[in-house]
């Protein structure tokens, strides 16, 4: 969505893969290419495969800048099942058009990097290479992201109407499973994404609907996708909040599924930490005027400081510890335990 409210120049989109890749002939396309600022964006891939893939890892090595308070590098393995699975021969997926909202985010865009897709047998599926930079005021603040861990706020919203009237999901031990029954065959659908992601004090509102195109398609009768345990980190880390909903719909508009995401994305990590306390000035706002704000804790618990307060004293910078003294000097010096 960024990416489609921000021009860009150079390519955006190119395979990376090898002759022993499983996806053979790929092609990547992006249209336009660069995007345009306030232009529709859409995402093609096709190529054929040589084998049935039910289970692939995303293997991911990037950095990016999005919405004005994201500015990471992102690793890590996302594994992914899904039933049916994608079967030998010709394959093809279309996403979009994305159409901007008509305030585009702050910040620049930028991804770059590589995606590399493996199979159950670490074998290579196709690379992806992303270089993506897009036009924005670099001045913006950027704030730091979140962790990408499974997320366990997802339930259904959906309803006995839906193609997927038997439709479940289930999240345990880091992995979210989905399941249920299709009462007709896919090829088309739509995303209707209304959703909102809040990083410290701001809230950034995620809404779209896309279109989406595959072949060979989704077959009539049981589904079942599984997704983790991921070991994809955003760095440096800190909580966000995501809520809202997506909706599945087929291209007659009757709604395939519903999914509410109500959860918490990534947390603090405790393997890195400031040494010392937050600076004195941020110390007395944060711990001697009002209420004192508890960073060990969330933002809701009894005797907390305000939502903004915390925001402040706890995700910028250093957070301040009210059970010790604050640090006088200017030390940024990491603790690695």
């Amino acid at each position: 969505l960024a990416l489609a409210s921000c021009g860009t120049s150079g390519q955006s989109v190119k395979s990376c893969g090898g002759p022993a890749d499983h996806l053979k002939n790929p092609t990547f396309k992006v249209t336009p290419d660069p995007p345009v600022k306030g232009s529709p964006l859409t995402v093609e891939v096709s190529g054929t495969l040589d084998e049935t893939l039910t289970s692939v890892t995303s293997n991911i090595d990037l950095q990016i800048q999005a919405l004005g308070i994201i500015h990471a590098s992102v690793e890590g393995g996302a594994p992914l099942s899904l039933s049916p699975g994608a079967p030998a021969g010709p394959f093809s997926l279309k996403v979009g058009p994305i159409v901007p909202s008509s305030k585009p985010p702050p910040g620049k865009a930028v991804v770059k990097g590589q995606i590399h897709v493996v199979n159950e047998r670490s074998e290579p599926v196709m690379c992806i290479e992303l270089d993506l930079d897009t036009q924005g005021d670099a001045s913006e603040a950027a704030l730091a992201p979140p962790q990408i861990d499974a997320p366990t706020g997802i339930t259904s919203c959906g309803k006995s109407t839906d193609h997927v009237p038997d439709f479940k999901v289930q999240a345990s031990g880091g992995v979210t499973t989905m399941t249920g029954t299709l009462d007709e065959a896919i090829t088309q659908l739509s995303l209707d994404i209304d959703t909102s992601i809040k990083v410290a004090f701001i809230s950034v509102p995620l809404k779209a609907t896309i279109p989406v195109a595959f072949t060979p398609g989704i077959a009539k009768g049981p589904i079942k996708a599984t997704v983790g345990p991921s070991t994809v980190v955003m760095k440096p880390g800190l909580k966000a909040e995501l809520k809202g909903s997506v909706k599945v719909n087929d291209p007659k508009a009757d709604e395939v599924m519903c999914l509410n995401v109500d959860t918490v994305v990534g947390e603090e990590r405790l393997a890195e930490q400031p040494l010392g306390n937050c600076k004195k000035a941020s110390y007395v706002f944060c711990c001697e005027a009002g209420v004192p704000c508890d960073c060990t804790k969330g933002t809701t618990s009894p005797g907390q400081c305000k939502s903004e307060s915390y925001a402040f004293c706890c995700s910028i910078g250093t957070p301040c510890d009210c059970s010790v003294p604050p640090m006088l000097g200017n030390a940024t010096d990491i603790l690695v335990v």
